[in-house]
């Protein structure tokens, strides 16, 4: 994918988890970096099957791979825009270590 693919600027955020004074885990998710991604809806035509079964997805998100988006998984999501989106699964595309797929629900609010 060209350059002018990646249009759109999204934070990728971790997901980190600290015990409350009861015991009881708090999930947040704290900002790790921004990346150029482009942004994609899914179509009802489109299904993704790995060796297990992966939720629907809504979005498809391709970013360069490098030192910091090598590392995404599902204790991740992206923001844009306002809008939230839990990644589901990565994909290296055709194992060239140059893009990733990214396979993620959009979280409505």
């Amino acid at each position: 994918m060209g350059a002018g693919g990646r249009n759109r600027r999204l934070t990728f955020e971790k997901l980190s988890e600290t015990k409350d004074s009861a015991g009881g885990l708090i999930q947040t998710y704290t900002k790790d970096f921004n990346r150029w991604a482009s942004l994609r809806g899914v179509t009802g035509n489109e299904k993704y099957i790995s060796e297990q079964l992966v939720s629907l997805v809504s979005h498809k998100i391709i970013v360069l791979r490098d030192s910091k988006t090598k590392g995404l998984n599902n204790n991740y999501r992206a923001t844009y825009s306002g809008r939230i989106f839990d990644i589901k699964a990565v994909i290296n595309i055709r194992e060239e270590n140059k893009e990733l797929l990214i396979l993620a629900d959009e979280v409505i609010t």
